[in-house]
């Protein structure tokens, strides 16, 4: 597996990268309850509002898997996803977790 993590203040933009069809995206978790780009995004912005002092207040970040790692299921993805979350310190912090279909044989 290999990590990156990427900072940024447009959480409208990479909301709609990240859902974006083509991407085969599918939310897997998280502890929002918006399911758009749109509803999401105002989700964030709630609580982003709230200390204008800060202004990267986007953390994307990617995992991706190996081939050799084959068929990773949804449910395990998930597990991961809130793993990294608990160990880098983000467990009480806003989140979605959004799985792309892999492109790779």
């Amino acid at each position: 597996m290999i990590g990156n993590i990427t900072k940024g203040s447009n959480f409208g933009g990479l909301l709609r990268y990240l859902l974006n069809p083509k991407k085969g995206a599918e939310i897997i978790g998280g502890n929002l309850g918006g399911e758009t780009a749109n509803q999401l995004e105002s989700e964030f912005l709630i609580f982003t509002r709230l200390n204008d002092r800060v202004k990267k207040t986007v953390n994307h970040f990617s995992l991706g898997f190996a081939p050799l790692d084959g068929v990773v299921d949804r449910d395990l993805k998930g597990q991961i996803a809130d793993r990294v979350m608990v160990e880098m310190g983000y467990q009480n912090s806003q989140y979605l977790v959004v799985a792309h279909s892999r492109s790779d044989p």
